[in-house]
């Protein structure tokens, strides 16, 4: 319950970022880990209030695969500078820098006790 307190149906993104790309498609992994994060979301205690929320209101799940480096250094290079720009420039199309939400002066100390 407390890990609730930091949480709020803002859409907070969960990257997971796939190392040593193989064979296997990565529509297959994606739908593994999201079965895996609906378990874990489903076996955590909620608030009352969150009992029968869902994991999407919560979290925007995206994923990312990579080469190998071993294998294919230049290409890793390449794809980990395209993912740092998501990191980093609010103008990449796929960016993940958040946006800034204008918090009202009133509601400041509530905000930021939220953070804290």
């Amino acid at each position: 319950q407390v890990n609730f307190k930091l949480f709020h149906p803002t859409q907070t993104v969960l990257l997971f970022v796939i190392r040593d790309r193989s064979k296997t498609p990565k529509e297959k992994l994606e739908q593994v880990l999201r079965e895996d994060m609906e378990k874990l979301w489903e076996s955590i205690q909620k608030p009352e209030k969150h009992k029968n929320s869902q994991l999407q209101e919560f979290f925007d799940i995206k994923f990312v695969t990579l080469p190998s480096y071993e294998e294919k250094e230049e290409e890793f290079r390449a794809e980990t500078t395209l993912l740092r720009r998501k990191f980093s420039d609010p103008e990449e199309p796929s960016s993940l820098v958040p946006r800034r939400a204008s918090v009202p002066i009133d509601a400041l100390s509530l905000s930021a006790e939220k953070i804290w």
